[in-house]
């Protein structure tokens, strides 16, 4: 549909093609309340880069959208995050948002669409933790550290229903409403590593069987060592969703080829049954000296879920003509 009709439609007259380009920020906040009622809360904030091209004729218009916003730090607060878990944390989230739509005027003030959503979001975790011990006169640091790393890729699309209102306000000022609802397959793909560095060499090769100085001895089995080793695994998180999509904004016409836009969004996601599958090994040390085959595990997630994406931007559209 969308790549035959405009092919039709452009041997028509009065057909137009826009061009827009914008700027402007979004906002990602997300709560989860696990079975034990501990809470995990993240927010972050984002510069965000617009860019459309819209075709349209007569009372129909395609439009193809993508926002993408900026690699940036991310807030993570709640319960779960207590004193025995990782203190030094750094985590950075990114996303895009592809959009592909059909709209049709109805009259003046109101229009109709359907489109095809998606949205992509990376997660990057690095979590630290220092802890001290007593290395048996063997390791004078006293203190090793384990380091928790976590690159997660979410993606979210389906199709999406909404409804727009225009109101004129002046000659060449108008305003906008719009409200739609959106059902979405959803996965999570992560991949993670915690492992262990700070031993000292006398130390690490002691307890990893590959000899002690002297005076000292470990009957352990042999194994690849302790700097670099822990455990690695992967998840999957699969399910369904659905999303209720409002909007506000404001049309600035300032003449028949150019208008500025104001517009804020959200999109408030709503999840349905989601599937964790998870898969993890020991390595080195951890390992126990044994070929790791990785333990697999499938069970449904008990969470509550609660997820929202804002947008606010201002975009410039230049309108072209064809077909005359």
């Amino acid at each position: 549909l969308f790549l035959v009709l405009p092919i039709i439609l452009s041997a028509q007259e009065n057909s137009r093609i826009g061009v827009s380009l914008g700027f402007g920020t979004s906002d990602y906040d997300f709560i989860e309340i696990d079975s034990e009622n501990e809470t995990i809360e993240v927010d972050s904030s984002h510069s965000t880069q617009y860019l459309g091209v819209d075709y349209g004729f007569g009372n129909h218009t395609f439009a193809v959208t993508t926002a993408v916003a900026d690699l940036e730090e991310v807030n993570e607060a709640g319960s779960y995050y207590n004193d025995s878990y990782y203190p030094i944390r750094s985590a950075e989230i990114e996303f895009d948002d592809f959009n592909l739509t059909y709209t049709y005027r109805l009259n003046s003030s109101w229009q109709v669409g359907i489109g095809y959503n998606k949205l992509t979001q990376d997660y990057h975790k690095n979590y630290i933790k220092n802890i001290d011990f007593e290395g048996i006169g063997l390791d004078a640091n006293n203190q090793y550290t384990w380091t928790y790393t976590d690159l997660e890729e979410a993606t979210s699309d389906g199709l999406t229903i909404f409804a727009g209102y225009v109101q004129p306000m002046s000659n060449n000022l108008f305003a906008t409403a719009r409200v739609g609802f959106t059902q979405q397959d959803y996965s999570t793909e992560a991949v993670w590593t915690e492992i262990t560095s700070g031993f000292s060499p006398e130390f690490d090769s002691c307890l990893s069987g590959n000899g002690c100085p002297s005076g000292f001895a470990y009957n352990g089995p042999q194994t690849a060592g302790l700097n670099g080793y822990g455990y690695e695994g992967n998840a999957s998180l699969k399910g369904d969703a659905t999303a209720a999509v409002f909007g506000v904004g404001v049309v600035w016409v300032l003449n028949q080829q150019n208008t500025v836009s104001f517009d804020f969004a959200v999109r408030s996601f709503d999840y349905g049954e989601l599937t964790l599958s998870e898969s993890s090994s020991a390595t080195g040390y951890f390992s126990g000296g044994d070929t790791q085959v990785p333990t697999v595990d499938s069970s449904p997630v008990q969470s509550e879920l609660e997820e929202d994406y804002s947008f606010f931007s201002v975009k410039w559209r230049y309108k072209f003509w064809a077909g005359l």
